[in-house]
């Protein structure tokens, strides 16, 4: 069972937070419990209300409601998806100007991570090294 504390469930939330920067053209970003992030691969939402924390826009994003998601997933990161680790991702969608917090595992393939995509009802994937979101 891992647990984190509030400082550091905030510090966690303000980095994902800060992954979004539209200044910068950075739309998001993954990280693990150490705020490591993946280096190759394919990042795929695993979504679903329950996992996900959404807002309508980036400047509507709290910083607290962020830091209370990351702590109501703590338990979920030290278990994997088929093998995987799981992920806390940030993401901004340019098409629709929201912001979504979720769940995601990074997958080495790239036909898999599209297939994952549709089960989990996705709009995109990330590929990782390419820096590139791939829409479906």
């Amino acid at each position: 069972m891992n647990f984190i504390d509030t400082e550091k469930s905030h510090e966690i939330a303000a980095t994902l937070i800060a992954s979004i920067s539209l200044s910068e053209q950075k739309y998001g970003g993954s990280y693990n419990l150490d705020l490591e992030q993946p280096v190759t691969g394919y990042m795929v939402s695993l979504g679903g209300k329950k996992h996900t924390l959404e807002y309508e826009t980036l400047s509507k994003v709290d910083v607290h409601a962020v830091a209370a998601w990351v702590k109501s997933h703590v338990d979920v990161l030290g278990t994997t998806y088929f093998g995987q680790p799981l992920y806390l991702g940030s993401w901004y969608d340019q098409s629709t100007g929201k912001v979504f917090f979720d769940l995601s595992v990074n997958e080495s393939d790239k036909a898999h991570a599209l297939s994952e995509a549709v089960i989990w009802k996705q709009l995109a994937i990330y590929d990782v090294e390419n820096k590139q979101i791939i829409r479906l």
